[in-house]
Order: structure tokens, then sequence, then C-alpha cells
């Protein structure tokens, strides 16, 4: 595997990842073996991520998409976010999930103008 970002471990133990080449790889409990689960090749390196409690669903933030989530009995991805109001997210980054109250948390490490304090 070549640079790993972030880890998400799922109930069974097998080890979810995203690469600086845009896929995202699977490695089982107890072994070193991978498995590629997708991809991509318009997102850039995957940053963040998390696998939801049913190890259903796999969430990640993606250095040119924004938030992609992806099918983990499928593999297939949906991509979620990639601007808010109007503005495109530059360096999404990390995530977490509160399942009970289905609220997804991000952070965007982009440039953010701050005003001038005093002037």
């Amino acid at each position: 595997m070549v640079c790993p970002e972030d880890i998400g471990v799922s109930s069974k133990g097998d080890i979810y990842t995203g690469l600086i080449d845009g896929s995202v790889i699977k490695v089982r409990e107890g072994s070193n073996e991978t498995t590629l689960l997708y991809k991509h090749n318009d997102t850039g390196r995957i940053y963040g991520l998390i696998i939801t409690r049913d190890d259903l669903t796999l969430y990640y933030a993606t250095e040119k998409r924004g938030l992609v989530k992806l099918d983990l009995k499928s593999n297939t991805p949906e991509y979620l976010l990639e601007e808010v109001d109007g503005k495109i997210m530059k360096a999404l980054n990390n995530l977490a999930i509160d399942e009970d109250s289905q609220i997804l948390y991000l952070t965007d490490s982009g440039p953010i103008p701050m005003p001038l304090v005093g002037k």
C-alpha cells in the first residue's frame, strides 16, 4: 500500500483505508490479505474515513470530490458533497459520525478568509 492516510475498522476487525491514488482498500482481519474495493480516477487522495457500525457503508473525504459514500455490498460510490454555499471544499480532511442522531461531522482544512481585527 502506498501512503494510506486514515483507517476505519469494522466490527469484524477488518481494516479499511484510502490511498494517495484514489484506491479504497480492505485488509482482512488477522492477515495481510488486501482487496481493492474501488479505484477512483478523479478524486485524488483519500483522507479521513469511517465505517458505519452495521459494516455496510464507508464514508470518506477526498482531495478533489469532497465527501463520498461507498456501499460495501456493491462497492458503488455516491458523491455526496463537493461544495458548501457555492464554494468548493478545498481540503476536506476528516469526519465523524453520530449514528444515533444520523449526523455526519466534517472538517475542511482549506484556506478560510478571516476578517482583519481592528481595521
